[in-house]
């Protein structure tokens, strides 16, 4: 059994499945491209502090798209998820109008499922998949994402949220 690796250039090659596979399925990889490749190495001659800081990252071209990747993915979250309830408790949620949706939170809580799903395995590649603040200051104090690149994924993510809250607003009237 071996794995498919994209170069990003289209070329697909067979690469031996390594010992720390567990399944036997086809997986795709997706290896650093030649400019994260070069900021790897620049980065292993900083110190440890400066690793953990990451602004070192701020020049290369792969953390903008990041960044604005979180941005479009949590816009499309909010968006899908004011739909969510919208659809599951109608036009206007209130005591006296009756869910569309019975129980209403189960209907909420299945898209929310499938939405969030998509869009992680759809953006984790290239972003890492946060798309939760939380999430995001998590890796930062675990040391699994530097500083400087969760700043600005908080930053996407608060952005991206209004921007879908706006679309929502805008649809409604």
């Amino acid at each position: 059994m071996s794995t498919l690796h994209h170069d990003g250039s289209g070329a697909t090659e067979r690469l031996p499945n390594g010992p720390q596979q567990r399944f036997h399925a086809q997986l795709v990889r997706y290896l650093p491209s030649a400019e994260e490749k070069s900021a790897a190495k620049e980065a292993k001659e900083l110190g440890p502090f400066w690793r953990w800081v990451g602004t070192d990252e701020l020049q290369y071209a792969y953390l903008w798209k990041a960044v604005l990747i979180e941005l479009f993915g949590f816009t499309f979250l909010t968006v899908a998820s004011i739909g969510a309830v919208i659809s599951s408790f109608g036009r206007a949620p209130g005591p006296d109008a009756p869910p569309v949706i019975e129980p209403p939170a189960l209907g909420v809580a299945v898209s929310h499922f499938f939405i969030l799903g998509i869009l992680i395995l759809s953006f984790a590649p290239a972003s890492g998949g946060h798309l939760n603040p939380m999430i995001t200051f998590a890796t930062v104090l675990t040391g699994h994402t530097p500083i400087a690149r969760g700043v600005l994924y908080i930053v996407a993510h608060i952005v991206g949220s209004v921007i879908g809250a706006q679309i929502m607003k805008v649809s409604d009237s």
